[in-house]
C-alpha cells in the first residue's frame, strides 16, 4: 500500500475508535461537514444528527472489521467494511457497509456510510 492508502486506513481506525467509545470530539473531527449515514430502511443521518444519536445512544457503533483494499480517486477513497450496530432498543446487527472518505487540506474525513446496494451519492464537502 502506498502513503495515501495507509493514511486513509489510519483515518477508518480513528474513525472506528471514535465510534465505538463515543468520542464526539475526535468524531466532529473525522466526519466532513457534509457527512451523511444512509440506513437501508431509507432513513439519512446529517453529521450533527448522527453525532446526536450517538451520543444519545440511540445509535451504537461495535468494533468494525478490517477493511478491503482502499479504492482511491484524487480526492476520493472506499472502504468496503462489516459494521455491526444497533439502533435504539432494536437487535444488534452486522451489516456490509461502503464508507466513502474525501481528502482535504487536513487528512482524510469521512463523507459517507451506506450499504453497497445504495448507489453512490456523487458530492463534495
Amino acid at each position: 500500500m502506498d502513503a495515501n492508502q495507509l493514511a486513509l486506513i489510519d483515518c477508518y481506525q480513528q474513525l472506528v475508535t471514535a465510534l465505538t467509545t463515543q468520542d464526539i470530539c475526535q468524531l466532529d473531527r473525522l466526519l466532513a461537514t457534509t457527512a451523511e449515514l444512509h440506513l437501508i430502511n431509507g432513513r439519512t443521518y446529517v453529521k450533527y444528527d448522527w453525532i446526536d444519536a450517538i451520543q444519545n445512544e440511540t445509535l451504537r457503533y461495535q468494533p468494525c472489521s478490517t477493511p478491503d483494499a482502499p479504492q482511491l480517486t484524487t480526492s476520493r477513497g472506499t472502504l468496503q467494511v462489516r459494521v455491526k450496530w444497533q439502533i435504539q432498543a432494536g437487535a444488534a446487527q452486522t451489516d456490509q457497509q461502503r464508507l466513502t472518505f474525501v481528502q482535504d487540506c487536513n487528512g482524510w474525513r469521512l463523507l459517507d456510510q451506506c450499504s453497497p446496494a445504495i448507489p453512490a451519492i456523487e458530492k463534495s464537502d
